[in-house]
C-alpha cells in the first residue's frame, strides 16, 4: 500500500513529468556544472517527525543547504508537494547548444573587469525557454539595470530562485508556479555580454551555489525508476 501511495504521489505531484517532458535524462543536462563534491543522496539522514502539516518546510528552513541536498530523496517520500518547492530541477529544459559561461563563486566580472563575487551562474545559448527549477509563488517580475528583466520565487520554505536577463517574461508577480512551468524566455538585458540566464539560488536571501541543486530531481527519478524496474523482475 505504501508503495502504492509513493507510486501515485510521484505522478500525481508531476516530478516525474516535469522531468521526462523537459528531457532532462542521460546527455541532456551537462555534468560539469556539479563543481561542489559529490554529494550521496540518499544517505541516511534523521528527519524529526511531526503531525504538523508544515513540518518539512519548518525542517528545510533551520536546515543547512547541504543538509537539505543530501536528506532531499527522504524529503521527497516524507512529501512529493513540499519536496518539489525545493530548487530540484535545471532552470533550461534543454541543454543542447548551451553551455556555463561562468559559475558561482569569485571572478573578473565580464563588464566592469573587477574581482567580484559571483551569486548565481551563468548559462550561455541561443533563445529558450527559462522553466521554474522549483514549485512556488512569484515574488516579482521587474527590470533591473544589472539583471535585466528577471523573474524572483519565493519557494515558501527559506528558498528563493531569481532568472536574469530575460528577454520576455511570461508570469505575474503573485502567481503561483509549479515545478517546471515556462517563465520566460532568455535574452540579454540589463548588464550582459550576450544571450544567457543567470540562475541564482537563495536560503535565508543568501546565495548558494546553484550546482548543488541542479540535479536533484533527475537523480532522484532515476533512482526511483530503477527501483521500479529491480522490483517487477
Amino acid at each position: 500500500m505504501a508503495k502504492r501511495r509513493i507510486r501515485y504521489g510521484l505522478h500525481r505531484n508531476g516530478l516525474i513529468g516535469a522531468v521526462i517532458s523537459l528531457t532532462l535524462s542521460g546527455s541532456n543536462y551537462p555534468t560539469a556544472i556539479n563543481q561542489s563534491r559529490e554529494i550521496d543522496l540518499f544517505a541516511a539522514h534523521t528527519i524529526s517527525e511531526s503531525t504538523h502539516p508544515h513540518w518539512l518546510d519548518q525542517w528545510v528552513g533551520e536546515a543547512t543547504s547541504e543538509q537539505v541536498v543530501t536528506a532531499f530523496s527522504k524529503l521527497f517520500f516524507a512529501s512529493p508537494e513540499r519536496a518539489q518547492r525545493i530548487p530540484c530541477l535545471p532552470p533550461l529544459g534543454d541543454w543542447s547548444g548551451n553551455r556555463v559561461s561562468s559559475g558561482f563563486g569569485l571572478r573578473e566580472h565580464p563588464t566592469l573587469h573587477t574581482l567580484r563575487h559571483h551569486d548565481g551562474i551563468d548559462i550561455a545559448g541561443p533563445h529558450q525557454y527559462v522553466r521554474s527549477a522549483a514549485s512556488g509563488l512569484v515574488a516579482t517580475v521587474g527590470y533591473s539595470s544589472t539583471l535585466g528583466r528577471y523573474v524572483k520565487i519565493d519557494h515558501g520554505n527559506s528558498y528563493q530562485t531569481v532568472y536574469g536577463h530575460l528577454a520576455l517574461t511570461s508570469v505575474r508577480a503573485g502567481q503561483w508556479v509549479v515545478i517546471g512551468e515556462t517563465l520566460g524566455i532568455t535574452g540579454s538585458t540589463g548588464r550582459a555580454t550576450g544571450v544567457h540566464l543567470h540562475y541564482c539560488v537563495l536560503k535565508h536571501h543568501r546565495a548558494v551555489n546553484p550546482a548543488d541543486y541542479l540535479t536533484l530531481a533527475i537523480r532522484f527519478v532515476a533512482h526511483y525508476q530503477q527501483q521500479q524496474r529491480t522490483q517487477t523482475r
